[in-house]
């Protein structure tokens, strides 16, 4: 039986126990992510889109479990509570993103670069930054696309 399988099959009292144990607090925890980690994930990536960005909030997911974990009190289930530290963390990311573009919307065109995208060059994950250097009648439309593409919002100069 691997471990996912037995992960499955123990009760989140049990799962708890574990973890308060301090023999056992590794498993206990190891078990908790085998348990819940996919279902966190997805429900974390319907919020930011972005495979990279939702395995980066699952990790701050899984680090403020492992700090918390011990003070949870019970009252819900445990997944219930997983899933509002997961809303949490994806929330806060994008409420960052969205700082940083209004930010970034803000500065002149010039100073942006020859992209007309309303984000930095790094959020489009390096497309649009290659997009925009290229030369030719194409260029800011292929940029503005991938931006597009990966949900973002672009202003399309002509």
């Amino acid at each position: 039986m691997s471990l996912n399988e037995v992960a499955k099959k123990i009760s989140d009292n049990e799962l708890l126990e574990q973890f308060r144990n301090e023999t056992t607090r590794e498993s206990g925890f190891t078990l908790i992510v085998k348990k819940y980690s996919e279902r966190l994930y997805w429900h974390i990536r319907r919020m930011v889109i972005e495979h990279e960005d939702a395995n980066d909030v699952l990790q701050n997911v899984l680090i403020r479990v492992w700090n918390g974990l011990e003070n949870f009190r019970e009252d819900s289930q445990l997944y219930t509570w997983l899933y509002r530290i997961g809303f949490n963390c994806a929330v806060d990311l994008v409420r960052s993103r969205d700082r940083r573009d209004a930010a970034q919307s803000r500065r002149p065109l010039s100073a942006r670069g020859a992209c007309a995208c309303r984000q930095s060059a790094d959020t489009a994950r390096g497309r649009c930054q290659g997009l925009a250097r290229t030369s030719g009648p194409g260029a800011r439309h292929a940029c503005c696309l991938a931006a597009v593409r990966h949900g973002r919002t672009c202003c399309l100069v002509l």
